[in-house]
């Protein structure tokens, strides 16, 4: 974390819009990516993400460790998205925005290997849909937010140990799964 976005911090707890407004700026993107890896819907994701902000707003002052301000906020996303699971009764929801995120292909690639990229990916988003969204969540913070075991153990209130076991159980399901198609 940089000295702007503590100083960012400081005065969104003080109220300050125009740092509210940086803050969001700057985590908008990591926050919707990480709703739809666990939602799947972009809809909902957007939703997800809008409501974690409202809830930073709300509650920003509580924030005692500014340092972990990325972690606390993707709590909120994580908490938003099994509250929306317990909502909508949904564990399996069809991925319906696969394009969702922008795929960067090497503009060198050949078209073989961009359509077996695509395949591969859309093979491994097919496969992550199938695991239990407590697993999917773990995997993508960990892989794709790159958070260490402490952070994801901290996001969702677990274990070190529950969150090893749960990164060991998903990539053995994920292989299965893969294995089977």
């Amino acid at each position: 974390m940089n000295y702007d976005e503590k100083d960012c911090i400081l005065k969104a707890k003080q109220n300050d819009v125009k740092a509210l407004e940086q803050l969001i700026s700057n985590y908008r993107v990591k926050t919707l990516n990480l709703a739809f890896k666990i939602v799947h819907n972009k809809d909902d994701a957007e939703d997800i993400a809008q409501e974690a902000f409202v809830k930073v707003f709300r509650s920003i002052y509580k924030l005692q460790d500014d340092t972990k301000f990325p972690n606390w906020l993707y709590r909120i996303v994580v908490n938003l998205c099994f509250a929306y699971f317990n909502k909508k009764k949904i564990l399996d929801d069809p991925l319906e925005d696969i394009e969702f995120h922008e795929k960067i292909v090497d503009k060198g690639d050949s078209p073989e290997s961009i359509v077996l990229k695509k395949y591969s990916d859309e093979l491994i988003q097919e496969s992550l849909r199938k695991l239990h969204y407590k697993y999917q969540t773990v995997l993508n913070l960990f892989y794709y937010n790159e958070l260490s075991y402490s952070e994801i153990s901290d996001i969702m209130d677990l274990s070190e140990g529950t969150v090893k076991t749960y990164l060991f159980r998903a990539k053995e399901q994920l292989k299965l799964i893969l294995s089977q198609e």
